[in-house]
Order: C-alpha cells, then sequence, then structure tokens
C-alpha cells in the first residue's frame, strides 16, 4: 500500500516495503500487557512491525528515505514492495536522484542492492552519516557483516556519500542526526512552502514510546543515547504541528505529536484510502 501527505512544493509517499510479526512484550522487554491494550495489534496479539520507506517527489526531484529490506528475504519477513510502489506512482528506479538512508541496519539499506548486488538505483546520490559506516565497517556481528555486504558494491561504484554534521541534501530537504538507536542515526526534516516534517527513522520504533521513551528494542544500540534522543525530539514535536513519519508505526505512520499531561502521544493523520500497489513484488 501507498499513501501521501502534501508537504509545500512535494508530496511524501509513504511506502511499505514489508512487514513481520512479533511478540510485543519480547520486541519492547520493558512493557507489561498493560502497555498494550491501548494500540494496534494482530488478532493473535503479534504486533505487525512494518518495514516503511518515504518517496519525497517534487516537479524536480526524487529522493527516497530509507530503501526497505528489497528481496532479500529471510526468515519470516515479507519484504520486496518498494520497486513496484514506484511502478505503481510511474516512477522508475534510474529517475531516483538521492537515497537518504536514516541507519544501516539490514531492513533499510537492503532494497539498495539487488540479488546480483548491483545498485537497485544506478543514478541516485546514497547518502549515509560517517559515523555510521564507522561502526558498522567494523563491527564484528551479523549486523556489520550484512552492512559491508550491502555498501561494498556501492562504495565500489562511486555512489556513496558521507556527511558528519546536519546537511542540506536537496530543497528543503535536511539530514539531522539522532543517534541512539545507532551510532550515526540521522532523521530528515522537510520542510517546503508552510509545512514542516521530521521522518525519523527508527529514533521510534512504535506509538508506545511516546509515552514510554525509556522502553528500548534490543536493537538500540546505546539505550541511554536512544532515550534521551527520544524525549529531546518528542518534546520538540509536541503540540508544534509537524507532521511526524515512522517507518515501523501502524500503517500508514504519518501523525503528530501531542502533549498528555507530562508525556506524549502519537495522533495518527486521517488520510484518504491508500493507493494499492498494481502488481505484487
Amino acid at each position: 500500500m501507498i499513501w501521501s501527505v502534501p508537504c509545500g512544493d512535494y508530496t511524501i509517499y509513504a511506502i511499505e516495503d514489508g512487514y513481520a510479526l512479533r511478540n510485543p512484550l519480547e520486541h519492547f522487554t520493558q512493557s507489561s500487557e498493560d502497555d498494550w491494550e491501548a494500540h494496534e495489534l494482530e488478532e493473535d496479539g503479534g504486533l505487525r512491525l512494518r518495514y516503511g520507506c518515504f518517496l519525497l517527489a517534487a516537479a524536480d526531484h526524487r529522493i527516497l528515505v530509507d530503501a526497505g529490506m528489497g528481496t532479500h528475504r529471510t526468515g519470516d519477513f515479507v519484504a520486496g514492495q518498494t520497486l513496484g510502489a514506484l511502478e505503481t506512482l510511474g516512477i522508475g528506479p534510474e529517475t531516483i536522484e538521492m537515497v537518504i538512508q536514516t541507519h544501516m541496519h539490514f531492513d533499510h539499506i537492503g532494497g539498495t542492492l539487488s540479488e546480483e548486488r548491483a545498485a537497485v538505483f544506478p543514478n541516485a546520490r546514497h547518502v549515509h552519516h560517517t559515523t555510521e559506516w564507522e561502526h558498522w565497517s567494523k563491527a564484528e556481528s551479523p549486523g556489520g557483516e550484512a552492512a559491508r555486504w550491502i555498501m561494498e558494491p556501492l562504495l565500489d561504484e562511486g555512489l556513496v556519500d558521507f556527511i558528519d554534521e546536519d546537511l542540506i541534501v536537496g530543497d528543503g530537504v535536511e539530514a539531522v542526526p539522532t543517534p541512539g538507536h545507532t551510532p550515526g542515526h540521522v532523521s530528515v526534516r522537510v520542510k517546503s512552502g508552510s509545512t514542516e516534517v521530521l521522518i525519523g527513522g527508527d529514533l521510534s520504533n512504535q506509538p508506545i514510546q511516546t509515552r514510554h521513551p525509556e522502553y528500548n528494542l534490543p536493537f538500540d544500540i546505546d539505550h541511554d543515547m536512544a532515550t534521551a534522543t527520544r524525549r529531546r525530539v518528542f518534546e520538540e514535536l509536541s503540540g508544534s504541528g509537524i507532521l511526524f513519519l515512522a517507518g515501523h508505526y501502524p500503517a500508514p505512520g504519518i501523525g503528530v505529536i501531542e502533549p498528555l499531561g507530562s508525556e506524549h502521544r502519537f495522533v495518527p493523520l486521517e488520510l484518504d484510502d491508500p493507493i494499492a500497489l498494481r502488481r505484487d513484488p
């Protein structure tokens, strides 16, 4: 499915590359059953964890924020729907000028490389934070091996740009460091006309963290920093009207952060019916 929201000169499309089902108490080990009563769960109590990415489309720009897992499917993941979504929108992968990666976990960068290890977006600059690659290029872990497997062909083809601070990467598009989940994690701020949005990447994985920013994932590398980043960002967004977009939140993952006493809450935006894909991946 594809959802869209206007942002000045841009239309932002929320694309679901795929999903997995997880036990919420295992995914958020600090949470309790009571925490999940007000949240969307499957009939069997499972948490549908979406793998989302976002297309920023304007008259002269095609920018992708995260690329999903792609066709490298393992375990019980459903993935690889991004290219079908772009086709539905009439956009060829060769027209993407930039792919901004919030971080180097496989479910965000896998979609940049084909099964033959060729660039899926051959004309795009692939933007990563320097600190992110410094970490994963040396990490002796499955995550490190996966990041290197994806990155090395792109580096060999000269398609990668590294940034080390806030950087304007396009008209009104800025990569903003939001570390904690990973060392070089970035979010993407889009300002156009009178509209502003923040694409959060994995700074927050589920709406439950707006009320409980201290609830960490096993995948959060620095728990204290991840918590501090969530607190700071939610405080900045709360009551501002700035749209917050999150790829793992329940579809479409677009809403605003509102104050709730001394805490915050995520309020989903009511959008028109989504666009159905014309074909399966």
